[in-house]
């Protein structure tokens, strides 16, 4: 359990070091980007600089106090001070994410976590259910862990008998 574990947490920092991003793998959490993405996709990003984001591309960003999200560059600009601004809307809504008048409300560069370049579908789901029930990766760690252990047991019955 121990050796899947660190090997999971090993690939994910590969991943980071390879995508050049601290968020490799992201989830869609609502119908925004329908028809697109949906609910429970994975996406992979990658690192880009804000220069080389497009209008038209998809990427991840965060904000203060919300989960990263995943929404379509609609335009893009720099502000006073020189810094890559980007409006961004969901696919899927009737109006951008900030007020679109107003460059100071747009996503500042350095909130960018990278830019969406594949999709898995459905995996997600899994990683949205932990998240609204945080009790079920306990179940499912533990049942893992039953499973993982019977063998052992039935292995020191087996040894004892012969003794």
């Amino acid at each position: 359990m121990a050796a899947l574990l660190i090997t999971v947490l090993f690939a994910y920092n590969i991943l980071q070091i390879v995508l050049n991003t601290r968020v490799p793998i992201g989830v869609v959490s609502s119908d925004s980007m329908e028809p697109n993405l949906k609910k429970g996709d994975y996406v992979i990003c990658i690192g880009v600089r804000a220069e080389n984001i497009e209008v038209g591309d998809i990427i991840i960003f965060d904000l203060p106090h919300k989960s990263n999200i995943v929404h379509r560059v609609v335009n893009k600009m720099k502000d006073s001070d020189g810094n890559w601004r980007f409006l961004t809307k969901g696919d899927n809504n009737i109006k951008p994410d900030e007020e679109p008048y107003d460059i100071k409300t747009w996503i500042r560069e350095e909130n960018i976590i990278g830019k969406v370049i594949f999709k898995v579908p459905y995996i997600g789901w899994i990683t949205l259910i932990a998240r609204e029930n945080p009790i079920i990766p306990l179940i499912i760690f533990l049942l893992i862990l039953i499973i993982i252990t019977i063998p052992w047991h039935k292995e020191e019955g087996n040894s004892n008998e012969k003794s």
